[in-house]
């Protein structure tokens, strides 16, 4: 962050604050673990922790000054007292983002959004000093957080909007103003605080509303969703569209999966206009073709030649709990894509282990937190569809019972095992006999902490290299 005074703060939130020097603030912080020297420490109130606790842990770590809603007595550094520190975040990176004033490219979606966001930010950096979303860093409070990391020498940035609840898009984009904005897709997620599709497409289109004519939304055209809002709604910016069913600007062709050195690669053309380049990324499934297709939709619409885009996307590699491909000795194939879950992205996981698999194929799935009403008819679909493609079926959590219940109507009941928790699967994984040429899915809500499965696997049964 670029130095700003407390006295800008005050100025800019409106607050009280009983500094009498001024002091630079060079970074914002929520969370007292993570302050550096010279930050901002932003006491926030959540349904557990009171911030303002923690504002002498702040001071002691190198905080200048602290944003806080109540009266702190004998506070050890200034502090500057708002109405509600969470509007006031996001009023300061409002202005800090004024100052900088970066091209951003923001992507929302039920599914893809962050790999989509990776592959972005890969794509945007051959042309720009680019600053991109980190973690999880993709809410109301994070998106800000990520505002006040940029710097006079970011000319861009990749932010990556996430949504739990209406309006959550609309309060990031009063924030920024993307210049291009993508939706991945639309499907499930979150619909427990939503109610339907229809009110989750109706929020993350909040993101093509923000986009002024002079810029650009990209459009997945193989989105049904997707599809029925742009028939039915005018949105002011310029479109273009990719896709790989339907009739798109951008589109993919030839796309085939390859194993080389250990490594599996998705190779594709490309094309666009007259143009056609042969594209490699380093991951598997169709689902990332079509991210790797917005990313590049996104690069057309900035003037990005095509064969940087394909040198940008050939730099993308996955985290250990996306879509990563593990080679285990004795033959075994591991799939870790624990990050998060959702009916539409654990059935783009089972396609991608039917792809590969030359042997048995083992799908341990997670529980999809979030599906509201819809858990035990989400849950029971999912069963369903994973006996098209599972040999033996390992469902785990409170919703497993219902997820083996569907798989039961296809596959034979000693196929499918159940449990509640990460233990009880490992527990029958140390006496599971483990084949040559089998390949293994692990699948389930980030909350449902499956990489603790993915490490047992590697790390205690087969001392497997990351």
């Amino acid at each position: 962050m670029e130095e700003i005074k407390i006295s800008d703060i005050v100025r800019i939130t409106g607050g009280v604050s009983n500094y009498t020097d001024d002091v630079f603030v060079t970074g914002v912080q929520t969370d007292s673990r993570r302050i550096s020297k010279g930050d901002m420490y932003v006491a926030l109130i959540g349904a557990r922790v009171d911030g303002h606790d923690f504002i002498k842990n702040a001071a002691d770590a190198g905080a200048v000054c602290a944003l806080v809603s109540r009266d702190v007595e004998n506070s050890p550094i200034p502090i500057v007292k708002v109405a509600s520190p969470e509007e006031s975040l996001r009023d300061i990176a409002r202005a800090y983002f004024s100052m900088i004033s970066p091209k951003v490219i923001a992507v929302t979606g039920s599914c893809g959004k962050t790999t989509t966001k990776e592959m972005l930010s890969e794509v945007f950096s051959t042309k720009y000093n680019t600053l991109k979303t980190n973690g999880n860093y993709n809410s109301t409070i994070g998106l800000p957080l990520t505002v006040c990391r940029l710097s006079k020498e970011n000319n861009a940035a990749v932010l990556e909007m996430g949504t739990g609840h209406k309006g959550e898009i609309k309060t990031m984009c009063s924030v920024v103003k993307p210049d291009i904005a993508i939706i991945t897709n639309i499907g499930s997620s979150h619909i427990e605080f939503f109610g339907s599709k229809e009110a989750i497409a109706n929020e993350k289109c909040d993101i093509y509303r923000a986009v002024s004519p002079r810029g650009t939304i990209v459009v997945n055209a193989d989105d049904e969703m997707i599809s029925k809002i742009m028939s039915s709604e005018v949105f002011p910016a310029k479109q273009i569209t990719y896709g790989i069913n339907a009739k798109a600007d951008v589109t993919a062709s030839n796309i085939e999966t390859f194993s080389s050195n250990g490594a599996f690669v998705t190779e594709f053309d490309i094309n666009y206009l007259s143009e056609s380049v042969h594209a490699k990324i380093n991951t598997l499934g169709i689902h990332n073709v079509y991210n790797a297709l917005a990313a590049s939709a996104a690069g057309i619409a900035d003037g990005i030649a095509l064969n940087d885009i394909v040198r940008g996307l050939a730099e993308f590699i996955p985290d250990d709990m996306r879509m990563k491909v593990f080679k285990c000795i004795d033959g075994v194939t591991l799939i870790s894509d624990v990050y998060n879950s959702n009916p539409q992205a654990v059935k783009a996981s089972l396609k991608v282990m039917s792809d590969i698999a030359k042997g048995r194929k083992i799908a341990i799935l997670g529980d999809m937190l979030e599906q509201g009403d819809f858990s035990e008819e989400a849950h029971t679909d999912i069963g369903r569809y994973a006996a098209q493609f599972a040999n033996i079926l390992i469902s785990r959590g409170d919703m497993a019972i219902y997820t083996s219940g569907g798989a039961a109507e296809f596959m034979p009941y000693k196929s499918i095992q159940t449990f509640h928790t990460n233990e009880d699967v490992i527990e029958y994984l140390s006496t599971f006999d483990f084949r040559y040429d089998d390949t293994f899915l692990v699948k389930g809500s980030r909350g449902m902490k499956m990489e603790e499965i993915v490490n047992y696997i590697l790390e205690q049964r087969f001392n497997c290299a990351r």
